[in-house]
C-alpha cells in the first residue's frame, strides 16, 4: 500500500461529454495548462493524469463509457492568479470528478540482480 490519488465521482455527479467517435483508441494533446482528449476511458484518463501530476492516479469512478474531455487549469501549482484553477479544482468544477489522496495497492517491479554478459558482434 502506497500513497496514490483516487479519481472519484464528485458529490454532484460527473459532468462528462460522451465521445463523438464511436471506434478507435483515444487521442490527446496537453501543455500549458490545457488537456484535450478524445474518446478516453476513465482508466486511461487516470493514467494521463498520473503523467501530468507525477503521482499515481487510480480510477475509482466505476464509469465504463468513453468521453471527450477538455480541461483547463493553472499549469504551475500554487499560481492560480492567471484566472485558472489548480488541476484539482478544475477537475472538480469542469468534470464533476475529484482527486483524493489515499493509499492503494501498487504493482512494483523489483529487480534483485542483473549481470552484463559480453556478446559477440
Amino acid at each position: 500500500m502506497l500513497p496514490v490519488l483516487a479519481l472519484r465521482v464528485g458529490k454532484n455527479g460527473p459532468k462528462l461529454r460522451e465521445a463523438a467517435r464511436q471506434k478507435g483508441g483515444y487521442s490527446s494533446s496537453s501543455g500549458g495548462g490545457r488537456v484535450v482528449i478524445s474518446r478516453v476511458s476513465m482508466q486511461d484518463f487516470a493514467t494521463l493524469l498520473s503523467r501530468e501530476l507525477g503521482r499515481i492516479v487510480q480510477d475509482q469512478t466505476e464509469i465504463k463509457d468513453f468521453f471527450d474531455i477538455t480541461l483547463n487549469y493553472a499549469p504551475d501549482p500554487g499560481n492560480e492568479s492567471a484566472g485558472r484553477a489548480s488541476i484539482f479544482t478544475a477537475i472538480q468544477e469542469q468534470l464533476g470528478l475529484t482527486l483524493e489522496s489515499t493509499k492503494g495497492p501498487i504493482e512494483i517491479l523489483v529487480i534483485d540482480h542483473a549481470e552484463k554478459i559480453p556478446t559477440e558482434n
